[in-house]
């Protein structure tokens, strides 16, 4: 049952997504004006959300779908190139303001004793976190490099090392219900985040100016 309704809910987010993006792209082609066609994308992104969550599937795995549908074919296919430098920089900014605010929020949520509880839990969540990364990388890395697409190894280092933990995290703590455990799982995925962000963000700094990959 539970892996029926965890089906259901991925599934669907996918199946909305890529609907709703996909009538958006039409509607695109109508529109040629960068900041009503900029406008237009935050239209589909609440619009997939509300959609999805209104289908009881889930809304972020709809957006997220969006997001990369329209990334990928959409900007490419429907959109002049005025238009692809207005979104991004528009999306850029909204990024780093949707990013900020969910961390303001996330930490003022968080206890900070429950931090300190959980520490040995959240360095082990941490340390599993990188191995998978690499664990993931290096295969799928190496299935290109037999397709005859040759990736140097300092790439694959900076891919292995750039699996850190944001704002997608922090937004799926905050929007779980109330629970009995909810208090510790918004505390250890700040605690995770901040480590990831903060050690192995900056392990990826030291490398990527010691090795000199632009």
């Amino acid at each position: 049952m539970r892996v029926g309704v965890f089906a259901y809910t991925l599934g669907g987010g996918v199946v909305v997504g890529l609907l709703v993006s996909g009538v958006a792209e039409v509607l695109y082609r109508l529109v040629t004006e960068p900041l009503a066609e900029t406008t237009f994308t935050i239209v589909v992104m609440f619009g997939s959300y509300l959609f999805a969550e209104s289908l009881g599937v889930s809304g972020l795995v709809a957006v997220a779908i969006a997001g990369l549908y329209m990334g990928n074919r959409t900007m490419r296919i429907a959109m002049s190139e005025q238009t692809r430098e207005t979104m991004a920089t528009f999306w850029e900014i909204v990024t780093f303001v949707a990013t900020s605010f969910a961390f303001l929020l996330l930490s003022l949520k968080a206890d900070f004793r429950l931090m300190v509880t959980f520490s040995p839990f959240i360095i082990g969540a941490c340390v599993v976190m990188f191995l998978s990364r690499a664990i993931s990388v290096y295969p799928i890395v190496g299935l290109t490099s037999l397709m005859g697409e040759k990736i140097p190894s300092s790439w694959m280092k900076v891919l292995a090392m750039a699996g850190m933990r944001g704002a997608v995290s922090v937004a799926l703590a905050l929007s779980l219900p109330e629970s009995a455990f909810k208090e510790e799982i918004v505390a250890m995925t700040f605690g995770v985040a901040l480590v990831s962000l903060v050690v192995q963000g900056e392990f990826l700094r030291a490398y990527l100016k010691r090795s000199g990959v632009s």
